[in-house]
């Protein structure tokens, strides 16, 4: 049997494996789960701050001189439903990265999520973009867990 003979079904073998290892996307919420979400800077002084960990959630809205700070709960519910949108949006398949240049009015908006030890961050910004992925779905999960906090807190 050739060289290429082997080498073919070695790329096969690493190709299989590594499609069997990959993680799949967990659909409940786990008392592990961390998300934050962000959106300030630019010209405006304003910032909005969402972080959701267990079943509680915390909105930071700050807009010069004054910082509300309230706390909600989410139901399971609530919180499997925010993991589908995640998840729906592929929102771990997103990468954000430096642009090389600066736009200095641009405010920042980034998602955080911690699950199992691992941390994955989306960010655009006067100097990030989207690098892999999709912006649009990027900031329809922003608006999803602004809403959200908004619903809960009645803002």
């Amino acid at each position: 049997m050739s060289y290429n003979y082997y080498k073919c079904w070695l790329i096969i073998a690493i190709a299989f494996i590594g499609l069997s290892c990959q993680s799949k996307s967990q659909e409940k919420w786990t008392k592990d789960m961390e998300l934050r979400a962000y959106n300030g800077g630019g010209m405006r002084p304003e910032s909005k701050t969402v972080i959701i960990k267990d079943s509680t959630g915390t909105y930071i809205h700050w807009l010069m001189p004054k910082t509300d700070t309230l706390v909600f709960t989410l139901s399971k519910q609530e919180l499997d439903d925010l993991l589908k949108e995640i998840n729906a949006i592929h929102f771990r398949s997103i990468f954000s990265g430096g642009m090389g240049s600066i736009a200095y009015d641009k405010p920042t908006t980034s998602v955080k999520f911690k699950w199992n030890s691992q941390t994955h961050e989306v960010s655009i910004g006067a100097t990030e973009g989207i690098k892999q992925g999709d912006a649009s779905g990027f900031y329809k999960l922003y608006n999803y867990i602004l809403s959200l906090a908004e619903k809960k807190t009645a803002n």
